[in-house]
């Protein structure tokens, strides 16, 4: 078996390198021959589809290709269209004042409306076509490559569900046609074809579809092109896949390879993709996350982005009947949430280590509210019910499933969390030896104003990390009282290279003195 693979990625090693995929090698849209060209129309339920290709009568095979995704059984995503009116009465149960949960969901969407998008706070409206390169004034390359990200295009399916508003679904389908009209040549669009962005784009896009897939008030160009969009990528992101890279942006990558690959079964390369994916997502688990946990940059907002992937894509493998992650991988997934008891203040927030961002609301600096703020991790639940631990559910999510998780993962996810016990516990003193972060505690730990709380950071060194050797923070009494403010709010501030200083962080400084380079992530012990 691992040799078959092994085969198999060597001889799409040599078909990329080679050039024997032309108009398919990820730089530019496919044509419509060209895309059926890569399809097998044997698949199951594609004769109709097969007939019209060979008699090149291809709007016909368009129209019936696209009513055969959109009704397909053969591959489900977590949700789908089909289900928003059963899920929405389940939601409007659960959570009986579910529009007052939802009002910021809601705000959001209203502003993708009116042609606004924020990036690290910066917001920019565009009157008229979005300038997908562009850089707004304060900004930085940061707000094109996060545009290009697509990350409102799930937030407007969500309120789509939520108010039955149409407006929200037309601005999707009309969001999707400009991308794609104004991005699919790659060399005319750099800010747009960051392979990480490329990534993080099919996992918005694969939730946006769940949506919206199934409106009979869109054509089925529309559609189609989407689908021609989304080949594309798949061309364009497998030959980073190659080899092991260590880092989030392959784990990204990846991610949103493996959507694609897993869930169009039926195209010629899909296989490969998808084996490819899974193969690199086992040695970033295997080889990523540390013995005691933690992700190897070191950070709590990536390791936390990380390991919500890898449990993303066992549960998509596993709703649709496919082998994901080998028992030694989901073990060490395991371990990875279980770093966040670990390292957890006493609200639920995580440490502000490294290039962790800390929040928009600059209060939570000297807030201290554990009854309020953290009701339901938003990377708890699903990771509570695939490893059905009791002690996740309580501390991570604090018994609640949580109203997007509800609508994300669905009704069968739901019932197995609600199903599950939940079963207290004490967070502890805890030193992780791999890592290099030491936590002491006292009281119960978590949701508890009593509890006091310390967190070292004994020069771990991680690629995101800060030059801040034994830096420490404090927590009690009800507020924070030593703070590390992360990498600040976002990336466009003037105060980012401050922050990986040692003078930003709570360390000695010998002479007023700021040292600089690698070597200061490291501290020497007798």
């Amino acid at each position: 078996m691992m040799k078959t693979k092994f085969l198999n990625l060597l001889a799409y090693t040599l078909l990329m390198v080679f050039g024997v995929f032309m108009s398919l090698n990820g730089q530019s849209l496919p044509t419509d021959s060209a895309f059926f060209a890569s399809m097998n129309l044997d698949y199951a339920g594609l004769d109709s589809v097969k007939t019209y290709v060979s008699g090149n009568d291809y709007e016909n095979a368009k129209r019936t290709y696209v009513d055969f995704v959109i009704h397909r059984t053969d591959r489900k995503y977590f949700y789908d269209y089909f289900q928003k009116d059963s899920t929405m009465i389940l939601l409007r149960t659960v959570y009986p004042d579910l529009d007052t949960r939802t009002a910021g969901v809601i705000a959001s969407a209203d502003l993708t409306l009116t042609n606004t998008f924020c990036v690290n706070g910066i917001c920019a409206t565009f009157p008229g076509l979005i300038d997908w390169q562009s850089i707004p004034p304060g900004g930085s390359s940061e707000y094109p490559w996060q545009l290009n990200r697509n990350g409102e295009w799930p937030i407007l399916g969500q309120a789509y569900w939520l108010t039955e508003n149409a407006s929200y679904r037309d601005k999707f389908w009309a969001l999707a046609g400009e991308w794609i009209s104004a991005n699919s040549v790659i060399s005319s669009s750099p800010n747009s074809w960051r392979s990480l962005d490329a990534g993080r784009r099919m996992i918005n896009w694969f939730q946006a579809l769940g949506y919206f897939s199934g409106a009979v008030e869109i054509s089925y160009q529309d559609y189609f092109n989407v689908y021609k969009s989304i080949m594309q990528h798949g061309y364009f992101l497998a030959p980073y896949e190659l080899s092991f890279r260590y880092g989030n942006w392959q784990v990204t990558e990846c991610t949103g390879l493996l959507n694609l690959g897993l869930l169009f079964p039926e195209w010629l390369d899909s296989p490969t993709w998808k084996n490819l994916a899974i193969a690199r997502l086992n040695e970033q688990i295997n080889a990523g996350l540390l013995a005691d946990g933690y992700y190897t940059e070191l950070t709590p907002g990536y390791h936390t982005g990380c390991v919500k992937q890898f449990i993303d894509c066992e549960m998509l493998c596993r709703f649709n009947g496919v082998a994901g992650f080998s028992a030694t991988a989901l073990a060490k997934v395991k371990k990875g949430y279980e770093l966040f008891l670990n390292i957890e203040m006493p609200n639920g927030l995580l440490p502000t280590v490294g290039d962790h961002s800390f929040a928009t609301d600059e209060k939570l600096l000297f807030s201290y509210n554990p009854i309020n703020m953290n009701t339901s991790s938003p990377v708890g639940p699903p990771a509570t019910t695939l490893f059905e631990n009791e002690v996740f559910k309580a501390v991570l999510c604090n018994q609640d499933f949580g109203w997007l998780n509800l609508l994300q993962y669905g009704k069968t996810t739901y019932d197995s969390f609600m199903d599950l016990p939940s079963r207290d516990t004490v967070l502890v003193s805890n030193y992780l030896p791999n890592s290099r972060f030491f936590t002491m505690r006292s009281g119960k730990g978590y949701r508890d104003t009593a509890s006091l709380y310390a967190h070292f950071d004994m020069a771990s060194g991680g690629y995101h990390s800060h030059y801040d050797a034994l830096n420490f923070i404090l927590a009690g009494y009800g507020r924070q009282l030593l703070i590390d403010p992360g990498r600040g709010n976002d990336y466009n501030t003037i105060w980012t290279s401050y922050y990986t200083q040692q003078r930003a962080h709570n360390v000695i400084v010998m002479d007023g003195t700021a040292r600089t380079g690698t070597s200061d992530k490291v501290a020497y012990h007798d």
